[in-house]
């Protein structure tokens, strides 16, 4: 009896730690409490270019982006031959959801000659971006459309950006208020 006791306290204490750790909760998608994004300074948008981009705490280009680790890409209305700003401010969440994306490419694996003709042979790989979109509003700035924040992963393992993620991500240029 003793041992169904212990064992039941450590199932349930087990299973109260795991859901601890799942941490659902803080996925940024379901942060419905926020209703500002606060862009805290001005941001430039490249030239024949509508994104700006922010990993690690910083604006990155879009050559510097690594697309496996948690970024953001903030995204006006249209492409402009020159550099276009953001100002800061306080930007209205109208809608945020979580979506994904399959995104495929072909790995060589051989190529081998066989009397002039060239044989290729290789392994597709399946890459998902896991993505949140915040839909923005601005009565002040109509050209800003959204803010998408993810990272792409294996399907299997992939999950979608938290709130701690983000905060890395996009540093002290943007937060999240009420």
């Amino acid at each position: 009896m003793k041992r169904m006791l212990i064992l039941g306290v450590l199932i349930w204490s087990f299973g109260l730690s795991f859901g601890a750790m799942a941490g659902d909760d803080q996925l940024l998608y379901k942060q419905t409490a926020s209703k500002q994004l606060v862009l805290h300074q001005p941001v430039r948008i490249p030239a024949d270019t509508a994104t700006a981009y922010f990993q690690g705490g910083a604006v990155v280009s879009a050559n510097d982006l690594d697309e496996f680790s948690p970024y953001c890409a903030l995204v006006v209305a249209s492409v402009s031959e020159t550099s276009q700003q953001v100002p800061a401010g306080r930007y209205r969440i109208v809608k945020l959801f979580p979506y994904d994306e399959e995104q495929s490419s072909l790995t060589p694996i051989r190529v081998a000659g066989i009397n002039g003709w060239v044989v290729a042979s290789g392994d597709a790989n399946t890459d998902h971006s896991f993505m949140t979109r915040i839909k923005l509003a601005s009565i002040t700035t109509p050209k800003l459309l959204y803010l998408d924040c993810g990272a792409l992963w294996d399907y299997s393992i992939g999950k979608h950006i938290t709130s701690e993620q983000f905060n890395y991500t996009v540093g002290s240029w943007l937060s999240l208020a009420p």
